[in-house]
This record gives structure tokens, C-alpha cells and sequence, in this order.
């Protein structure tokens, strides 16, 4: 019989939607005071999602691209950007709502370690696969998300 894990859920096509689901990966993932940071339309400092937990914060800037691809570049203006963030980050995290890529997994752990060598917040990556995996081991989260699947009968 098939499994909830053999079948592909989406990403939402909606930012806001996105960033929600993010919110509530880090909530479970991190614990502590997890919200969204800002509003559409005010500076965020690139920093979508903020958990704070035991005097450490942890900044997500959400991503949902699409097709476009990620570059190296991309990770960098990224990166200076959360830099401006107070108060300062100890931990920096692209959740990217893309399929896994290896090379740009393989950029942000050598730039992580680079940056945590000169005193400064590492930098991590996700992408949907691993936040799908989440949802989909989470009942609470996939019914808030996606239940209207169970809704789905044939005619």
C-alpha cells in the first residue's frame, strides 16, 4: 500500500504561505519565540523568520524561487544583507523552496566555516525536501497546510 512519503507536495506558490510553513519548521525544529519578522513592505534586513531561543536568535530568509536558479552571488547578498540584522544573528539559515542542490549545499558550508573561523554567525541551507519531509511527519502541520488533500475523492 503506498505511503504519504511516496507522494511529492508542493510548494505553496504563495510567499507569505511559504514563510508561514517555515515559521512553524523552525517552531518545531528550534523552539522558543518563533514568529515572522516585519510585514510586506518594510525592511527586513533580510531576515523573514526569526526563533529566539536560550539567548541565541536564529534568522531564516524564505525563498521560494520557483525555477530560478540559486548562484553563489545570490548566497553572498544574502548573507550581507542579514549581517544588518540587531540584534545580531547566531545563526543564518536559506530555506529555499527548490529541489536539493549539492554544489550550493557544498558553497554554503565551506562559506560557513569560513565565516565561523573569523568570529561570525554560520550559515545554513535548506530545501522543500527537507521541509516536505517535516510536514509530512507532522500530522498538525500537514493537516494546516495541505489537508485539503484528504478532501480529494473520486467522483
Amino acid at each position: 500500500m503506498p505511503s504519504l512519503a511516496m507522494y511529492p507536495l508542493s510548494p505553496p506558490t504563495d510567499s507569505k504561505e511559504y514563510e508561514k510553513i517555515i515559521r512553524d519548521y523552525c517552531e518545531k525544529k528550534f523552539g522558543g519565540n518563533v514568529y515572522l519578522f516585519g510585514r510586506t513592505g518594510q525592511h527586513q534586513y533580510g531576515v523573514d523568520v526569526v526563533s529566539e531561543h536560550l539567548a541565541r536568535t536564529i534568522g531564516v530568509q524564505c525563498k521560494d524561487y520557483g525555477d530560478t536558479i540559486i548562484k553563489e552571488k545570490d548566497i553572498d547578498d544574502m548573507i550581507s544583507l542579514a549581517e544588518t540584522f540587531r540584534p545580531m544573528l547566531d545563526l543564518f539559515i536559506i530555506a529555499i523552496a527548490q529541489k536539493t542542490d549539492a554544489n550550493m549545499q557544498r558553497y554554503v558550508m565551506a562559506k560557513s566555516q569560513e565565516r565561523v573561523s573569523r568570529s561570525k554567525f554560520p550559515v545554513a541551507i535548506i530545501y522543500w525536501e527537507e521541509v516536505e519531509n517535516y510536514i509530512k511527519n507532522n500530522p498538525i502541520i500537514f493537516n494546516k497546510y495541505y489537508g485539503f488533500l484528504y478532501n480529494c475523492k473520486e467522483s
